[in-house]
């Protein structure tokens, strides 16, 4: 295609952006050269970083593929000390801020129109804490003509530790933040953005609604604003400018050294689209959702009515019930549930934590004491008890071991038997005694044996000599 050619393409490409009102989607493929391709569908120049010498002007943005989308994606990058403002390539040139935008020209709309879009920020994005220019906007509504040209109306901005949703659209000088969340629940996740505007004009008032929502995992709705009676239109302008992308101050104003904090980002879009609506009707989106997270040891927590993951429409009423293990009782409810009744209602006005307590059923133990006594020898308990207390239904091995020189004869009182080991069961207090018997030898003997009947009628004595033999003992 000759340049002019290709001149004349543009220009018919923009005319048809500034005056007709078609939808639109720019949807990364991963074919052609990014820069190009987003010029040529957008009809404006996108407005990336110039003054980078080792990276070039369509570098910025290119084409990645992206395993959860599983698909290329629009990656915008921003380089921390090389990159300057779109308008700022002489090298001369202060470069105190940086941009690398994607821009959409159109004239105003005439009806309601919705944008949407994917975004990922990284996991450890973020602005420079100086406190002054800690910002990072990455979507701006502007005019671009009028009493108040390149004044941005509603702008989606990174705002220190926040994600804010900012409006200039008052005829004052000053903006107002509409809404703000933490900046941490947007990172390091694909969100789906949703924004729908009816333009209204210098006098009358218009329409602006903007909800971001988890793309996967929960699906939970992150961030909503909505107002059917909010100024969208000032200065007699009669057109606007769209833009997604990174836009942040690199030192403060004037120039100076670039803020030490600040980093390189890279930051992934996908799914631009525009659609105009004629439906003349206010703005309304489905109702938020909200996560429920639930948390119990020890037991269980059952949920009525039951949804995918947990995550319910803002405001619908569940009723929790806490079901213990065998063992343990419901106690009490904690975090942003309260009390000790079960089941319990609650209503999903937010995300909510919810904590059941549990707590192991204490039974009263009986317990029986042993006595145990042994003389001549000891008893040896397993298990063994220092207080000789043991809990009802033990069982306890009993071992008598003789001193030296007696023998175990019997056990006596709740025990029997001849082993001198025996097995009981603690059904109640026992008393337990072991005999034990001395060991006779042939010294125990005496010389003189003396045998005698009884009644007494004759006594018989017998003189040990060397050839008696002691049989028995």
């Amino acid at each position: 295609m000759s340049k002019k050619l290709f001149l004349i393409t543009l220009i018919l490409s923009l005319f048809q952006h500034l005056n007709a009102q078609i939808d639109e989607e720019w949807i990364a493929n991963g074919t052609g050269n990014t820069y190009s391709k987003l010029q040529s569908l957008t009809g404006a120049r996108p407005q990336v970083p110039c003054g980078h010498g080792s990276f070039t002007d369509t570098g910025h943005i290119d084409e990645i593929m992206d395993t959860e989308l599983n698909k290329h994606a629009f990656r915008f990058a921003m380089h921390a000390s090389e990159d300057g403002n779109y308008n700022q390539c002489n090298p001369a040139e202060i470069k105190e801020r940086q941009r690398n935008e994607l821009a959409y020209n159109t004239a105003k709309p005439t009806q309601k129109v919705k944008y949407t879009w994917y975004m990922k920020l990284p996991s450890d994005f973020k602005t420079t804490t100086n406190f002054n220019y800690n910002f990072c906007h990455l979507h701006q509504i502007k005019l671009r003509d009028g009493s108040y040209s390149s004044q941005p109306m509603f702008t989606l901005s990174a705002w220190r530790d926040q994600l804010e949703l900012i409006t200039s659209t008052t005829d004052y000088n000053g903006d107002r933040v509409l809404a703000s969340e933490p900046l941490a629940n947007f990172l390091g996740k694909w969100v789906a953005i949703t924004e729908i505007i009816n333009y209204g004009d210098t006098t009358a008032s218009g329409a602006y609604g903007i909800q971001i929502k988890e793309l996967f995992g929960t699906q939970e709705t992150l961030f909503t604003f909505l107002d059917n009676n909010i100024q969208t239109w000032k200065g007699f302008a009669t057109n606007l400018q769209v833009k997604w992308g990174l836009y942040r101050m690199r030192t403060s104003i004037g120039g100076g050294t670039v803020f030490s904090d600040l980093k390189d980002e890279q930051v992934l879009y996908d799914n631009f689209k525009v659609t105009y609506l004629n439906d003349g009707e206010p703005i309304q989106f489905d109702a938020p959702k909200v996560l429920l997270t639930l948390n119990a040891t020890n037991g269980t927590i059952t949920v009525n009515p039951e949804v995918a993951n947990n995550v319910y429409d803002e405001g619908a009423e569940i009723t929790l019930s806490a079901i213990p293990n065998d063992g343990y009782e419901f106690t009490r409810w904690e975090q942003d549930a309260s009390g000790s009744v079960n089941p319990v209602v609650i209503t999903m006005n937010m995300a909510k934590n919810v904590t059941a307590v549990f707590t192991e059923i204490q039974t009263e133990i009986t317990s029986f004491l042993l006595t145990i006594e042994s003389i001549n020898g000891i008893i040896t308990a397993n298990p063994s008890a220092e207080d000789g207390m043991y809990e009802e239904g033990t069982e306890v091995l009993l071992t008598a071991v003789a001193n030296e020189g007696y023998e175990f004869i019997r056990w006596e009182q709740d025990a029997s038997g001849s082993s001198n080991t025996v097995a009981i069961t603690m059904a109640e207090a026992q008393n337990i005694s072991v005999v034990f018997s001395l060991l006779l030898s042939e010294s125990d003997i005496d010389n003189q044996i003396t045998i005698s009947p009884n009644p007494v009628k004759t006594v018989l004595t017998i003189t040990n000599t060397s050839d008696l033999e002691i049989i028995g003992s």
